[in-house]
C-alpha cells in the first residue's frame, strides 16, 4: 500500500494514529498542503505520533523506514516504527559508539587541541543512554561540497566501558534526497580526561576516514535527520 493511495478526508494537515502492521511493527500516515509545510512539517507530526505511541508505555519509538509521496498541492509520508525497551536502545546506541575505534596509526596526524576550545555554539542533548549522552553543537555548517560538518560530543557516566571522561568527533554528513542511505565520516577525534571536553587532552587525531553507509536506528541516522531534515 503506498502513501500515495489511501483516500485522505480534507483536513490540512492530515495524521492517522499509529497503525499496527505486525508484532511491535507500526506505521503511522500523514498528508499535507505545500501551503502549510507540506513534507517537513508532516515528517515531524508524524514521528511525533511514534514517539508518543512507544512513550505510553515507557518504551522508545525507532523508525525503521519512511516512504515520501506527492499530489497536486503537497505532500504525504508513511513512517514505520517499532518500540525498544531502555534494554534494546542502549544496545543499539553502544553499537554505533563503538566505531570511535578507528584508530589507523599510519595515517595519524596530530592537531592543535585548541582548535577544539574556541568552537562556537551550544551544546544540545539528543540522546542518552545508561553510560553516556549525547551532544550536538547546535552550529554546524555546509561545505563548499554542499556537505554538513557538526561537533559532536560523548559525555561518558561513571558505568562507561570507556571509563570517565568525554569525546569531541567532528563528523562530516552527505545530505543527498537521491541516496537511499546516507553517507558519514569522522574528521578530526579529541578525548578528554574530564567531563563536558573540559580536563586533560588524552588523545587528539587528524584523520578524514572514508565514506561509510549510514546504518538505520544508529546515533548516526538520528544526528543525520537533524542536521540535514
Amino acid at each position: 500500500m503506498g502513501c500515495s493511495t489511501l483516500p485522505f478526508p480534507k483536513i490540512d494537515p492530515y495524521v492517522i494514529s499509529p497503525i499496527e502492521t505486525g508484532p511491535n511493527q507500526f506505521m503511522v500516515v500523514a498528508r499535507a498542503s505545500d501551503y502549510i509545510g507540506g513534507e517537513p512539517l508532516i515528517r515531524q507530526l508524524a514521528i511525533n505520533k511514534a514517539k508518543k505511541h512507544c512513550e505510553k508505555d515507557g518504551n522508545f519509538h525507532q523508525v525503521t523506514d519512511i516512504k515520501n509521496g506527492r499530489w497536486a498541492n503537497g505532500a504525504s509520508i508513511d513512517i514505520f516504527f517499532k518500540c525498544l525497551n531502555s534494554d534494546e536502545r542502549d544496545y543499539i546506541y553502544s553499537k554505533s559508539l563503538s566505531g570511535l575505534n578507528y584508530l589507523q596509526n599510519d595515517k595519524i596526524s596530530v592537531y592543535k587541541p585548541e582548535f577544539i576550545k574556541g568552537i562556537d555554539g551550544e551544546w544540545f542533548k539528543y540522546a542518552e543512554t545508561a553510560s553516556e549522552d549525547y551532544y550536538i553543537l547546535t552550529n554546524f555548517y555546509e561545505t563548499a561540497s554542499s556537505t554538513r560538518e557538526v561537533w559532536v560530543l560523548y559525555d561518558f557516566k561513571p558505568s562507561s566501558i570507556y571509563g570517565p571522561g568525554s569525546i569531541k568527533v567532528l563528523y562530516e554528513h552527505i545530505c543527498s534526497n537521491e541516496l537511499i542511505q546516507g553517507r558519514i565520516r569522522a574528521i578530526k577525534t579529541v578525548a578528554y580526561d574530564g567531563p563536558m571536553g573540559n580536563g586533560k587532552v588524552t588523545n587528539a587525531t587528524h584523520v578524514k576516514r572514508k565514506w561509510d553507509k549510514i546504518q538505520p536506528f544508529t546515533m548516526s541516522d538520528e544526528r543525520q535527520q537533524l542536521i540535514c531534515d
